[in-house]
């Protein structure tokens, strides 16, 4: 049984090829997601497959079921704020921690076009992680400047164990996951020449 908390508005996918994170300190060559948050809501479905943004319809199977039970992509959706606010690039967790004015998230990033240097919007980004009575898929769109995030307070704080979390992403053009142990500090790791890009 799979939940799936979807965070954010309208849905959006986009794939990309990046490195995958271990950690905020090392870093390989394969594939990441990115994420946004504004709403929050959430259903149950069967399928063993993970859900996506935006709603909680049937959506495209695809990247190994990942996104299975999740509601079609959105090519409109987008996080609130819909410009991402600020500091598109930087390590999001170096501030969105809880510890300070900033809201806590669960993990925040940026994507981008292709080339690396203009923010992606409307990229779909979704975690998927256990939890008590089944995986959890919590979901989100990539802002105007290509920052996405979920907000922690509007996921009901929940616990990560990055150890076995999954992270996935999708636009459009295609959709993929992750390869690796993915961390909450996507910018952490994706940065220079390992930037996310979207598909």
């Amino acid at each position: 049984m799979r939940s799936i908390l979807v965070i954010g508005g309208a849905a959006l996918v986009a794939a990309a090829a990046l490195g995958a994170c271990k950690s905020d300190s090392e870093e390989t060559n394969s594939t990441t997601t990115t994420t946004t948050t504004s709403s929050t809501t959430s259903s149950t479905t069967s399928n063993t497959g993970g859900g996506g943004s935006g709603g909680t319809g049937q959506g495209g199977g695809g990247a190994a079921g990942f996104w299975d039970g999740a509601a079609a992509y959105d090519p409109a959706g987008l996080p609130n704020p819909a410009d991402g606010n600020h500091q598109d690039g930087n390590n999001c967790m170096n501030c969105h921690t809880g510890g300070g004015a900033a809201p806590q998230w669960i993990f925040g990033g940026t994507v981008y076009e292709a080339g690396g240097t203009v923010g992606a919007a409307n990229v779909q980004v979704g975690l998927l992680a256990a939890a008590p009575g089944g995986a959890v898929l919590y979901t989100t769109y990539s802002a105007t400047n290509g920052n996405f995030w979920i907000d922690a307070a509007a996921a009901g704080n929940p616990t990560i164990d990055w150890a076995t979390a999954e992270v996935g992403m999708r636009n459009a053009n295609g959709e993929v996951l992750m390869a690796g142990v993915p961390a909450a500090t996507c910018n952490g790791c994706h940065t220079g020449g390992n930037v996310l890009i979207e598909p």
